[in-house]
């Protein structure tokens, strides 16, 4: 099912030149509510979460850049269903190409209050759209994100990640139900992003090179609501002579609750060929010197 259907808008750029992460995320989302609504799935509701199921897992590819102008649309469909649990596939396509540019595999989990209705929407959901995960949608570089003991502010000053990000969940951050979208969860990780890579790009061209998202797997325990104050500490978890890892953990700044944890996975890129390349030595040695252990 198309349940997307648009275009890269101008302010969507990042310094990049490209279409920032956070945005490929914010469509999907609102692919995620077209296919509710089309199938009777609370589409009132908030996409995330809701009494009845709410998002917990997400693995994303960015498999080609998009300009401003870009004409997209999203296809989604379910790839599993089960007592527990349903997932969702959507791959956004460039429109008249029909190519791939990203992939979204959003994991759900159904909570107990859950009504004999929804449960026979859901069925019928994934008998008429099935939806397989495409092999160029499967994880490549990360592994998807495990459930594990919540980690603390503490624990995660203790390991040496650093503060990369402290604001406000503000008004254009959440819906209108006051939660915090996923999307808004990617729009303050890029955001934070610049402040721990700058470390390494400080040493080397940073018009000739520079990074690319090629995957990011999140874990969700949170939403945070309207004008929570959050802070995000990140650590550098793999690093090889192409690509490196960031590890990111989100935080409730007010009360230290655990709100959401983020894998990326970043290559090496030529800005001026928009092709991967080997990390320059000076960037790697910095880059080695942050790499944190035992995330």
């Amino acid at each position: 099912m198309i349940c997307y259907r648009g275009s890269v808008e101008a302010w969507e750029i990042d310094h990049m030149g490209h279409m920032n992460v956070q945005f490929y995320l914010q469509k999907a989302m609102q692919a995620v509510k077209v296919f509710f609504s089309r199938n009777n799935l609370q589409y009132d509701d908030y996409s995330s979460f809701n009494e009845y199921f709410s998002l917990r897992k997400s693995h994303l590819r960015y498999l080609k850049e998009q300009k401003a102008g870009s004409p997209l649309l999203i296809e989604a469909g379910m790839n599993i269903l089960k007592k527990s649990h349903f997932s969702i596939t959507m791959v956004m396509k460039e429109n008249f190409t029909n190519i791939p540019c990203a992939t979204f595999v959003l994991d759900y989990q159904i909570n107990g209050k859950i009504s004999k209705k929804i449960k026979n929407h859901l069925t019928l959901a994934f008998k008429k759209y099935p939806f397989s995960i495409p092999d160029y949608a499967l994880p490549k570089g990360i592994n998807p994100i495990k459930p594990q003991n919540l980690p603390s502010l503490i624990e995660a000053k203790n390991i040496g990640m650093k503060e990369t990000y402290l604001g406000i969940a503000s008004n254009h951050f959440i819906d209108f139900k006051e939660r915090m979208w996923p999307a808004s969860y990617m729009a303050v990780i890029s955001n934070a992003v610049p402040n721990i890579l700058g470390q390494a790009l400080s040493k080397v061209d940073k018009n000739i090179i520079g990074g690319a998202a090629l995957e990011y797997s999140f874990h969700y325990k949170e939403y945070a609501t309207g004008d929570t104050p959050i802070t995000v500490r990140s650590a550098l978890e793999e690093l090889t002579k192409k690509t490196f890892t960031w590890r990111h953990w989100l935080f409730n700044e007010r009360n230290g609750k655990f709100l959401a944890d983020a894998r990326a996975l970043v290559i090496t890129l030529d800005l001026k060929k928009r092709k991967s390349v080997e990390m320059p030595q000076k960037m790697f040695d910095a880059l080695n010197s942050v790499l944190a252990k035992n995330i």
